[in-house]
């Protein structure tokens, strides 16, 4: 997270808790959003602990039904969701739900967020049938609702073709990434950010179907607007970039996957420092493409270094269990 960000945040929570009390409702939303700043930036720990803190206190002010208790509880769930705890993440959605449809309605759009955020849990965990009967069931309803058109249908058919291709119904996700791409270019235009994720998706589906060149020009275009609109430092260009290197990889295009790559890893370099999981898990991809163009040197140099950078965080690791079990002695022999 950028500090001086970080340290603004951090005063402005600690000048709320100061002028108000803990429980404040004021206080909790201005915890509630610093969790987001610090989610927004990465930190998904420091985001868990404070989203952890607003549920409890909101829990006991206003009552498992507020709706500002529910909205805490899907938050925390989301964030649970992307550090792979996927069971704590399903029982927090699946009591968001149940409250959701008893106090509200089944169609209610809040409800409907809650059965896409299950659905997205569902999924990652591995449990795609389940993750797809919720989605068409969300789709069938914006679709009745709010139209074929509307943004939100829009989206639910987006996750419902990305579920139907992990579940390796091509055919079927095809066919809905290539209506729902058509709608969005007409809704949204080229070059808006939806319209860019149903093309990047679209490609990938090509891709898999063996439509590689088709899959790869509009892999491009996905990224050129992405540099354009989001510019080079933003996650989803970086992750575009990733997907036309592995599109190039597939027709042996190792000299386009190279540039890519190593235009990849420098951002990444600069973004992340290079003990970050994923610079290094790119720097050992770069060398395989390396190794395609036979620049086995390089390649090798690449390795080296990859290894020992985890070489030395896997060490920094072990000093700082170690530095936390002296500190537990010590505690001990002064009792």
């Amino acid at each position: 997270m950028n500090t001086i960000a970080n340290e603004v945040a951090l005063n402005l929570d600690l000048d709320a808790r100061q002028r108000l009390s803990e429980t404040h409702p004021d206080t909790l939303d201005a915890m509630a959003n610093l969790a987001n700043t610090l989610h927004d930036h990465g930190d998904l720990t420091g985001a868990l602990a404070l989203q952890e803190s607003v549920l409890e206190a909101r829990h006991l002010i206003q009552g498992e039904e507020h709706f500002d208790t529910v909205i805490a509880k899907s938050n925390l769930a989301l964030t649970l969701c992307e550090q792979g705890d996927y069971a704590r993440a399903l029982k927090l959605q699946e009591s968001v739900l149940e409250t959701s449809r008893r106090i509200r309605d089944a169609e209610h759009p809040l409800t409907l967020i809650a059965m896409n955020n299950l659905s997205g849990t569902l999924g990652a965990q591995g449990d795609l049938a389940e993750a797809r009967a919720l989605q068409e069931s969300v789709l069938e309803t914006r679709r009745r609702i709010q139209g074929a058109e509307h943004p939100d249908t829009l989206n639910a058919m987006n996750n419902l073709a990305s579920t139907l291709h992990d579940l390796g119904d091509l055919s079927a996700a095809y066919v809905m990434e290539k209506s729902m791409l058509e709608t969005l270019r007409r809704v949204q235009g080229e070059d808006h950010l939806q319209t860019l994720v149903g093309m990047n998706n679209f490609a990938r589906t090509l891709y898999a179907l063996g439509k590689l060149r088709k899959a790869r020009t509009l892999q491009e275009r996905v990224l050129e607007a992405s540099y354009r609109i989001l510019g080079v430092d933003h996650p989803y260009t970086l992750t575009w970039m990733s997907n036309l290197a592995a599109i190039c990889r597939g027709m042996d295009d190792y000299e386009a996957s190279q540039t890519l790559e190593e235009s990849m890893l420098d951002i990444k370099l600069r973004l992340l420092g290079e003990e970050d999981d994923e610079v290094l898990s790119d720097m050992d991809q770069l060398a395989e493409t390396l190794l395609q163009l036979d620049m086995t040197a390089d390649a090798s140099a690449l390795r080296k270094k990859a290894k020992a950078i985890r070489r030395r965080k896997e060490k920094h690791q072990q000093s700082k269990v170690l530095t936390s079990k002296d500190r537990v002695r010590m505690g001990l022999a002064l009792h």
